[in-house]
């Protein structure tokens, strides 16, 4: 497992132990927004700053440093 940081422009209130999915929207000729992720675990989260670091595969990792171009967004799992 490793660990990836992104940087959300939303105020998501999220905190460490949290599962999100990671949405990323490209700005082509048409803003297309896909799942990247799905029911990463946060492992920390800076609200000032907007920061969120998530527990991925290396094979996440990879997707999310590829992607770093789009503008990223969390969408909250409902807590059990």
């Amino acid at each position: 497992m490793r660990t990836a940081t992104i940087r959300v422009p939303n105020d998501l209130s999220v905190v460490a132990g949290d599962r999100v999915d990671v949405l990323i929207t490209t700005a082509t000729k048409q803003r297309q927004t896909t799942t990247m992720l799905q029911n990463a675990k946060v492992v920390a989260a800076d609200q000032n700053t907007r920061v969120v670091t998530l527990l991925v595969s290396a094979e996440d990792a990879q997707k999310i440093m590829n992607a770093s171009e789009g503008k990223s967004t969390l969408r909250l799992w409902k807590s059990d």
